[in-house]
């Protein structure tokens, strides 16, 4: 293993991280100006309508490139910038592609008025670089937006922070080239901003300002942006790149994550944004998505909490490719037979997995099966009863429900190759139908403890605290705790400490933060007791789950499996130590190692009272590529994915709100680095 922080030196990296993260919060949120929001209302429009359709398109067309990336690459930049007097695409025809979009089952457009390149498809004062100086001379998005209005459209706005053709922005070299000797950046910011206000004068109520590439646009350009835009038209949307650093500084109204599918996210709107080819902007003869592809993005999307804007790019005569065209209409096909299954629904309550994905509307859960070859998908359990169930795609399903799991099982000649649909209707909202692991109001109590002395040494106390009952029986959980000197009056930061796969609570780890002036406990989580040398562990009479993993534990209740009880310890050890007089509530962070560092990774995002946190050789996505890969292979498909859809740290990471250190290595054998980066992600 390649140890990149060593956990003797743990302690002065956390104080550095706490620290740091702290003041960058308070930068970023705290001395700003209010930074105001999009009403809820228009938000939840916007996320009920789910599908959009992107268009960019520029004169570049004409040479089958990428818009504003084949600049000074692929196309010199004096050709480049003169395609637009060859400009002229006489079959653009506003009212038919927006019908197309209807046909698609799309419910909102978005235009890219201005990319990189600087090149603005509509009429401008504030430039010559424009479509009226070309010989087409037509205001396009005058015409889109014309058509939308029509034919009951939402359209959205595409708009470049960044413009490599105007001579006053920085082109993101290392001096920060211009393309002439005296920039003036405040001169393009106003270029900028006038040229927003015009987008949202001139062509009516607009969705979205759907902004891009922020890398040089710092966070008060951006809030001066954002508040013209919130003037001129309270209820549009923002997305997440108006300003640098990108997605933190002007966080928005929505996530854009681009090109993939994005990781559910239930507590904040996101969009997909992914070509249908292999381009943004029309490339000839290039590879198209699939239906079965653009479905299963749509739908993946939708289930795990997010919208799919699907991009095309019109030809240079200004048709949409009739290859591309008729894939389109194939998914809005689809969409008109089951489009109840996503439109006006949100993502959830069960988590994505190989299975497929979950939507709901009111009291019905709608099951996405995207795995034909599954003979039966096993789900977390339901708190409430499925009163009736049926297949929207035809045919039929066997559905049971009980306190271990929720079974559907579609007979082979009923599923279907892309998507079968299982629509279950319950005695009760859907929104929350599914069990819950932890109640964290009871867990947040502290346990009644019970000394142990046998087990102390070097002025480390030793106890075990209730736990949650096992089996319908009591249990207790065995930990160390330590106290520094405390001076009257003050009080100490804290730390819970969380052992690997195959360990147990480790007096010395409590001892090296005590000695650094922290308050520390260390808990087994296996029920175990230590003995006189590491490995040489003893089951107490109290003890819970043992093992660690619970891989085969699949078939119990989820009262009873591993993982629960585990994080509950966790969960209960913080309870405890934060309960103390000498301890500051408010700076308690947890660490864990390896197997620990997992279970932390899942404590993260249960426990938000935590100041921060540290995974060590540990995190989420382990389903994706981990040393058990081999482990959830054997499980089998079914058990693999109902235990990475209840027990996989990525279902609980997006809601840890805490700074994160992550210390892993790229030798790790157990935790590869592209799950840990899909992790801080």
């Amino acid at each position: 293993m390649n140890k990149s922080i060593s956990l003797c030196a743990l302690p002065a990296v956390l104080f550095l991280l706490v620290a740091v993260s702290a003041a960058e919060t308070e930068q970023r949120r705290g001395s700003a100006a209010p930074q105001p929001a999009a009403p809820p209302e228009a938000v939840a429009r916007w996320q009920d309508m789910k599908f959009g359709l992107f268009l960019t398109w520029g004169p570049v067309s004409l040479k089958g490139k990428e818009l504003g990336h084949s600049r000074g690459r692929e196309i010199p930049i004096e050709e480049y910038d003169e395609l637009y007097k060859q400009f002229n695409p006489t079959e653009f025809d506003a009212e038919a592609i927006v019908k197309l979009a209807r046909e698609s089952g799309v419910k909102y457009i978005v235009f890219v008025t201005r990319h990189h390149d600087g090149f603005c498809m509509f009429d401008t004062k504030l430039t010559d670089y424009n479509i009226m100086r070309t010989p087409f001379g037509r205001d396009i998005v005058g015409e889109l937006a014309a058509a939308c209005r029509e034919q009951g459209v939402a359209l959205g706005l595409y708009d470049s922070v960044c413009d490599w053709w105007h001579p006053d922005f920085p082109l993101g070299s290392p001096k920060g080239f211009t393309r002439k000797p005296n920039p003036d950046f405040d001169r393009y910011e106003r270029y900028f901003t006038d040229q927003v206000e015009e987008l949202m004068t001139k062509y009516g109520p607009l969705l979205t300002l759907w902004f891009d590439w922020p890398q040089e646009f710092g966070l008060d350009r951006g809030l001066r942006v954002l508040h013209k835009v919130r003037k001129l038209q309270p209820d549009i949307l923002i997305n997440d790149r108006l300003a640098a650093p990108l997605g933190t500084a002007i966080p928005g109204d929505y996530d854009t994550p681009e090109q993939k599918v994005g990781n559910s996210q239930f507590d904040r709107p996101w969009e997909t944004c992914m070509t249908l080819g292999t381009q943004w902007a029309w490339k000839p003869d290039d590879r198209i998505k699939s239906l079965k592809e653009c479905l299963h993005a749509l739908i993946n999307s939708a289930g795990g909490g997010g919208n799919l804007l699907l991009n095309t790019g019109p030809m240079p005569d200004g048709r949409i490719e009739p290859r591309q065209a008729d894939r389109l209409r194939e998914i809005g096909a689809w969409l008109a037979q089951y489009g109840e299954s996503l439109y006006d629904t949100r993502g959830g309550p069960f988590e994505r997995g190989q299975w497929g994905a979950a939507t709901y509307k009111g009291d019905t859960i709608f099951l996405h099966v995207l795995d034909p070859n599954l003979d039966e998908v096993k789900l977390a359990p339901l708190s409430r009863k499925v009163i009736e169930s049926r297949v929207l795609t035809g045919g039929t399903a066997t559905v049971k429900s009980d306190d271990v799991a929720l079974r559907i099982s579609i007979p082979k000649a009923d599923r279907h190759e892309i998507d079968t649909i299982v629509a279950l209707k319950l005695g009760g909202p859907a929104v929350d139908a599914v069990e819950k692991p932890w109640n964290l109001e009871e867990l947040s109590k502290p346990s009644r403890t019970f000394a142990a002395p046998e087990h102390e040494s070097d002025g480390v106390k030793a106890v075990f605290f209730e736990a949650l009952p096992w089996r319908g029986k009591p249990t207790r959980a065995f930990a160390y705790y330590a106290l520094p000197k405390v001076e009257p009056g003050k009080k100490v930061p804290a730390m819970v400490l969380v052992h690997g796969g195959g360990g147990s609570a480790y007096l010395p780890w409590v001892k090296i933060w005590r000695d650094r002036g922290y308050a520390a406990i260390s808990m087994d989580t296996c029920g175990n007791v230590p003995g006189s040398r590491w490995n040489n562990f003893t089951r107490h009479e109290w003890a819970g789950p043992p093992g660690w993993g619970g891989f085969d534990q699949t078939d119990l209740p989820l009262r009873d499996q591993w993982t629960r009880h585990a994080v509950a310890d966790v969960i209960l050890a913080h309870s405890l130590i934060r309960s103390l007089p000498q301890v500051d509530a408010e700076r308690v962070g947890v660490t864990g190692a390896s197997w620990g560092g997992y279970l932390v990774s899942i404590a993260a995002g249960v426990d938000r009272r935590f100041r921060f946190v540290a995974p060590v050789y540990g995190c989420g996505f382990i389903g994706s590529n981990s040393v058990w890969l081999k482990d959830f292979q054997n499980m089998g498909p079914t058990k693999a994915g109902y235990w990475l859809g209840l027990w996989d740290p990525s279902v609980y990471l997006r809601d840890a709100k805490m700074p994160m250190l992550w210390v892993s290595g790229t030798n790790d054998f157990a935790y590869p680095m592209d799950s840990l980066q899909e992790s801080y992600r």
